[in-house]
């Protein structure tokens, strides 16, 4: 049996309880899993940690989610909006 690398997650939310289950459930199921509270941490954690999938609460007080302009730092040529075709 090979080693199999673990994929990343992202996951954003500025309330701490469902950021910690979401975390979790995603944890109990193999994945590793980075977090961030607001805009800030999140956008230096996609520079840091370059995850596989991001989720986004796209209702935060600070930033709402779909503000965020991640698009500049994602590795993603222009026009792409994820690498992943399946």
């Amino acid at each position: 049996m090979g080693y199999q690398v673990k994929k990343r997650v992202l996951v954003i939310d500025d309330i701490g309880i469902i950021l910690d289950l979401v975390a979790f459930l995603l944890q109990m199921d193999g994945y590793e899993v980075v977090t961030a509270t607001d805009a800030a941490s999140a956008l230096a954690q996609i520079e840091t940690t370059k995850p596989d999938l991001i989720l986004l609460d796209v209702m935060m007080p600070k930033s709402s989610g779909n503000r965020i302009p991640f698009s500049n730092h994602l590795d993603l040529r222009p026009g792409e909006r994820s690498r992943y075709t399946d």
